[in-house]
């Protein structure tokens, strides 16, 4: 798109890293008495390898999705029941960035016990989403736009544990390659409503860790969904996490041109790289998968599965 248009649009999103950086100090004060823990969350976000990649280097815009995500997290911890109205504005505003930030409107539907409420943030949010629709007056686009947005399901990468059923049993695969989707909504749905009257970021942190875990391949923006909330309750888990995945983001592109012979974005990953390297035929058939596979269908769905199991419902002052 040229260098002007890479200059505003990743000044953009740094914009936005910097708002969820205020809000991380926000919603850790809400529950933790020193300031200088408040500052340890912050610096372990704006530090984070794979922040710094998504805004720097492969510019996505799920920085956004998560500032308004953050926003609504704070909005309801700030203001409860009297947030209502601005909780689905929010929520509407994420997912006019990334569709699935809908998992997000789940936890909050099960957060409000009266049906009243839960019948205000559902026509809010609807109406909402389908307003630019309805201003456009085209059924057939707004159709073809939510059929669209179902059928991607989150691809583009291989993250996940959904590819080893390909290297274990191909009809497994293809199987569940025709039901995942629809495991990942249930389940959202399931631990939304097991965990609605739990702590919201960790409601909020074991939905995103459960994506992971049935998503059958995800692409290296997704990856970094878990790192704005998981600051708020840092652990062991973060740290290996952000190590594997980072890995495998770091040598995604040279796996797109060493299976598919492309080069097709490569630049957004890996930036000021000699085309050179490219050529190095035997690097890429001895080590490339089997590194590849380690990182993204072993050792990070290992380690996401590990951590929803250890996840307790806990305070950020028993973190410290």
């Amino acid at each position: 798109f040229g260098l002007t248009f890479a200059i505003w649009w990743k000044l953009l999103t740094f914009c936005a890293d910097l708002v969820i950086s205020c809000l991380v100090y926000k919603i850790a004060l809400q529950n933790i008495i020193k300031k200088e823990y408040a500052l340890i969350c912050v610096l372990l976000y704006i530090y984070n390898p794979i922040s710094i990649h998504l805004t720097s280097i492969h510019g996505q815009i799920d920085q956004f999705v998560f500032m308004f995500v953050l926003l609504s997290i704070h909005s309801y911890q700030s203001f409860r029941d009297r947030s209502l109205i601005l909780i689905s504005l929010f929520l509407i505003l994420a997912t006019y960035f990334k569709p699935y930030a809908f998992f997000f409107f789940i936890v909050f539907f099960f957060r409000y016990p009266l049906l009243r409420d839960k019948f205000i943030l559902t026509i809010i949010y609807f109406s909402g989403l389908f307003l630019p629709y309805i201003a456009v007056n085209d059924l057939y686009l707004s159709m073809k736009s939510m059929y669209g947005t179902i059928k991607y399901g989150g691809g583009g990468g291989g993250f996940g544990l959904g590819w080893v059923l390909e290297l274990i049993n191909p009809y497994l695969f293809d199987l569940y390659n025709n039901i995942y989707k629809i495991i990942i909504l249930l389940s959202v749905v399931v631990v939304s409503y097991f965990n609605r009257n739990k702590d919201l970021v960790y409601t909020n942190i074991l939905i995103v860790l459960v994506v992971y875990i049935t998503a059958l391949g995800l692409a290296p923006q997704y990856l970094y969904w878990v790192i704005p909330l998981a600051v708020l309750r840092p652990n062991i888990y973060l740290l290996l996490y952000t190590a594997v995945a980072f890995a495998y983001i770091l040598i995604l592109p040279y796996a797109l041109v060493s299976d598919q012979m492309m080069y097709a974005n490569y630049q957004q990953f890996v930036p000021l790289i000699s085309l050179e390297i490219f050529y190095n035929y035997w690097f890429f058939t001895e080590y490339l998968k089997p590194m590849q596979i380690l990182l993204s269908n072993i050792l990070g769905p290992l380690i996401v599965l590990l951590w929803i199991i250890s996840a307790k419902d806990i305070k950020p002052r028993q973190v410290f």
